[in-house]
């Protein structure tokens, strides 16, 4: 867990960045009945009035050695009081059956049914608490070192 103090004004553009413009990724979102798990009238409502109880934020990366896209889970966040309650695995089961339904799916494009989700990745910090989880699931340490150079000043 990061734990970041992030400017709520950055943040509430970035999300509705990617509303915005398809092509910047998409959301999984999960939510829930009240009286489904343990909420406790804290958790902000969805449109539909169900509770919000997590989200990935997925995004996209070409790959020219398997002619196909990683998916990315670039951010995932459960709200503590739905802790616990599969929320994440929910999410990911979910991702990963659309995934696989893409990749049975004939294309638009030419109507073959080719590999176009190569693999699912998750960046993950090192100290993170719920590595298990990810382990748990089937995910490996894919053997890359993640480098970054920041440009935020």
């Amino acid at each position: 867990m990061q734990n970041l103090d992030l400017p709520l004004d950055n943040v509430t553009k970035g999300v509705a960045a990617v509303f915005e413009n398809s092509a910047r990724g998409f959301y999984l979102v999960a939510e829930l009945h009240s009286d489904e798990g343990k909420t406790d009238g804290t958790s902000p409502e969805t449109s539909n009035g169900l509770a919000l109880a997590g989200c990935l934020l997925i995004t996209t990366e070409w790959s020219d050695w398997w002619n196909a896209e990683y998916w990315w889970i670039q951010s995932t966040f459960v709200l503590p009081q739905f802790r616990g309650q599969r929320i994440f695995t929910s999410l990911y089961e979910h991702l990963t059956g659309l995934a696989r339904t893409l990749n049975t799916t004939p294309g638009a494009e030419d109507g073959e049914t080719r590999l176009r989700v190569s693999e699912i990745r998750l960046y993950v910090e090192k100290q993170n608490d719920a590595r298990f989880v990810y382990d748990r699931l089937g995910f490996q340490d894919s053997g890359y070192l993640m480098m970054s150079l920041s440009l935020r000043d």
